[in-house]
Formats: structure tokens, C-alpha cells, sequence
């Protein structure tokens, strides 16, 4: 039989022996865990480079229940909400990352750049608290400049066309890259005067038919500038008139065999072509050329 000495002996080299198992445990687990956070962090990343936002909140997601106290993952989520819209969860996560890491700016700008967009505000706010509450009162250059961009009076952006008649859908441009940091454009084109609550400005408008355009531009705090309003005609009756002259007249071209005819519709011809190839051609234009070229055929066919 064991006796006492044998049996304290034992007891001691299983308890060390259990010690040293959770110890193990604990050691592997630490260096697992920062695995497993930065796998699923990457993988997110990744999801987020090829616009698989879905993908990307997943696995985001499971890095951020792994280590909480981690920005990156919050941010990225922020960015990847952003994306598919979710305005709510994107600044909730922007608000996350402000909270990890409050004074560090270059972390505060990755932030600006995610949430500046969907609400100037926010962002206003959250360069405000920097600026007040951290490195010591004095901001960066880079801030000051932010912030001074957010408190000025909205300016009206120029636009690439102020309203005119034209044949056919046109793409309207509003330069927005002059405006000032955090300021944005709003327009309406049912004929109600745009507040922020109308249309974003993104990166262009099309006039597909006759209408009225109208527009203004909001600082974050809600001070905007006059109202721009501009109207289009989109003549499609003309375009389609204009075609059909051309078909006719070209159909005249191939069949005459008089050189001198052939001669004077050709210029006329190409010109009439050029005018329905471009982009932006105005109802004056088409109105010329179509005279002209009506003119012309109609005195070769008497």
C-alpha cells in the first residue's frame, strides 16, 4: 500500500502538473488570440479592398469580439458600414475608435475621412473635442485649418452649365473639390427649394428632360449660401427632326450624281453629325444646321 509520504508526494506532482497545464493553456491562449484577431482583421480588410462590405462587417465583427480594445477593427467597420450606407452603425464605430484612442490625430484624421462625408457635424464635433481637449489645447496646423473651413459661410460652387436648351440628356458638374472642408451641396430638381434635406451632391447630375435645377451649399452648422436655379429644356422633338432631315439628306447624297450637289451637302452633312455626336449641343445649334441643311436639300429636290 502507498503510504501517507507516497500519497502527499503525488498529490504535490499533480498539482504542479495541473498548474503547469494551465499555465500552458494561458500561454497558448495569448499568443492564439492576437492570431486569431489580427486573421480576421486582415480578412476584413481585404473583403473591404474588393467592395464585399457584407463579408467584410463579418469578419470585422469576430476581430472585435476577440480584442475590444483594438481600434482598427472599429474603424474598419466604420468605413465598411459607410459604404452600404448604414450612416447609424458607421458613426457609432467612428465614436468607438474616438473613445480607444482620443488624442491621436493621425487616428482622428482616418476617422474624418470615413465620417465627414455622411455627417459633417459629427465630424465637426469630433474635431472640436480634439481641439479643446487634447494636445494640450494647441491642434495641429492640419485641425485649425479643418475647423476654420467648418465655422466659414458657405459659398455657391460654379457648375459646368447654368441652365440652356439643348437636343439631348446632358451631365451636369458642380465643383464641389473648391468648396470648403465639411461643407456640401444639396439640390432639388421637382421645382422645391433645396434644404438638407434634398439630394446629396456626389459627383454628378444628369438632365435627362426639361426641368429646373436648383441648388445650395451647407457648412456643418447649418449656415448655407443663396440658392442657384437654373432651368433646362431637353428638345428631343428637335434631335429626333434633325436625324431624320440627315437620314433624307443623306439618302439624296448617295443618289445624286450631280458632283456640285454632292459637294455642298457633304460639309453640311458632316457638320449636322458632329452636332448629334456631341454631348452637349445646344438647341441653337441643331436649329442652324437644320435650316441650312433643310434649305439646301429642299432647293437640289425641286
Amino acid at each position: 500500500m502507498m503510504g501517507m509520504r507516497q500519497k502527499k508526494t503525488l498529490l504535490s506532482v499533480l498539482v504542479a502538473a495541473l498548474i503547469l497545464l494551465v499555465i500552458l493553456i494561458l500561454a497558448a491562449a495569448s499568443i492564439i488570440k492576437p492570431l486569431r484577431y489580427d486573421r480576421n482583421l486582415d480578412a476584413g480588410l481585404k473583403h473591404i479592398e474588393d467592395a464585399e462590405f457584407d463579408s467584410a462587417i463579418n469578419s470585422l465583427d469576430k476581430a472585435q469580439s476577440i480584442n475590444e480594445n483594438d481600434y482598427r477593427a472599429y474603424l474598419a467597420l466604420a468605413e465598411a458600414y459607410a459604404a452600404i450606407g448604414d450612416n447609424e452603425s458607421a458613426l457609432e464605430n467612428a465614436r468607438q475608435v474616438r473613445e480607444i484612442v482620443p488624442d491621436n490625430e493621425d487616428v482622428l484624421i482616418d476617422i474624418l475621412e470615413i465620417i465627414e462625408p455622411i455627417d459633417p457635424l459629427a465630424a465637426y464635433f469630433m474635431l472640436k473635442d480634439y481641439s479643446e481637449n487634447f494636445n494640450a489645447g494647441r491642434p495641429s496646423n492640419e485641425i485649425k485649418s479643418k475647423l476654420e473651413d467648418m465655422t466659414a459661410l458657405p459659398d455657391l460652387p460654379m457648375i459646368n452649365y447654368a441652365g440652356g436648351s439643348f437636343i439631348k440628356p446632358v451631365t451636369v458638374y458642380i465643383n464641389s473639390g473648391a468648396m470648403k472642408y465639411g461643407h456640401a451641396i444639396y439640390y432639388t430638381l421637382d421645382g422645391n427649394i433645396p434644404t438638407r434635406r434634398a439630394q446629396k451632391y456626389d459627383e454628378q447630375i444628369i438632365i435627362s428632360e426639361s426641368m429646373l435645377l436648383q441648388y445650395i451649399s451647407y457648412n456643418p452648422l447649418g449656415y448655407f449660401s443663396d440658392t442657384a436655379i437654373l432651368y433646362f429644356e431637353i428638345n428631343y422633338r428637335l434631335h429626333n427632326r434633325l436625324v431624320y432631315l440627315v437620314e433624307e439628306a443623306d439618302e439624296y447624297y448617295e443618289s445624286t450624281s450631280i458632283v456640285s450637289e454632292r459637294e455642298a451637302l457633304r460639309p453640311l452633312l458632316e457638320e449636322a453629325n458632329g452636332v448629334l455626336e456631341k454631348d452637349n449641343a445646344t438647341v441653337d445649334e441643331a436649329e442652324a444646321i437644320y435650316d441650312r441643311l433643310n434649305e439646301m436639300l429642299g432647293m437640289f429636290k425641286q
